[in-house]
């Protein structure tokens, strides 16, 4: 699968689920300015995630300055240390549920894996001139999910999880609700 360019500036890292009979696709955001790197979500292991930084590193000579985080579980944090190097955000239900699965590992590698600042409602990024924001619309896959809007640029990122999502599981509701929420919020911006 590998990087994908949404349009220049804008890519996508795919990656699908190697398990056998999963036909789940995760996918890490990428966005690219003149100033450096925004990735969203790390992918699920250290591997997929260095996979993804050499391919970044192949169309930019810029560094990764950020990683946003929105699911809290294994197959969007499982790289988080590989973007060690990077400021990390994150929601504030992000930070505690992720807290929460890092009871063992030592406090090194939960200050690589743990958000460097959260967030409530919205943060804004100002980067190589493109305004990046970050913002929470209430719960969607976790309750810590946040999406990624650049004015001016359509689609929005929106984490994995958003997307897989099927009739028959007990979030099909929210997904609805959350659904209108950011068509509300965007048709208002």
């Amino acid at each position: 699968m590998g990087l994908r360019e949404i349009k220049p500036g804008y890519d996508v890292y795919l990656h699908g689920d190697p398990a056998l009979g999963v036909s789940s696709t995760f996918n890490s955001g990428i966005i690219v300015t003149s100033e450096g790197v925004v990735v969203l979500d790390a992918l699920g292991s250290e591997a997929i995630a260095r996979q993804a930084r050499e391919a970044i590193s192949r169309v930019t000579s810029q560094s990764v300055c950020f990683l946003i985080s929105s699911p809290f579980h294994q197959p969007f944090t499982g790289g988080n240390t590989v973007y060690a190097d990077a400021f990390k955000i994150g929601h504030e239900h992000y930070r505690e549920d992720l807290l929460r699965l890092l009871q063992r590992p030592s406090a090194e590698e939960r200050r690589k894996k743990l958000p460097d600042v959260t967030f409530r409602d919205r943060l804004t990024l100002y980067l190589g001139g493109k305004e990046i924001q970050v913002l929470h619309l209430g719960r969607a896959h976790t309750r810590g999910d946040s999406i990624v809007f650049v004015p001016g640029f359509s689609p929005l990122y929106r984490p994995s999880g958003f997307e897989n999502w099927e009739p028959g599981n007990r979030s099909v509701s929210r997904r609805a609700d959350y659904q209108k929420r950011v068509e509300y919020e965007f048709c208002v911006l």
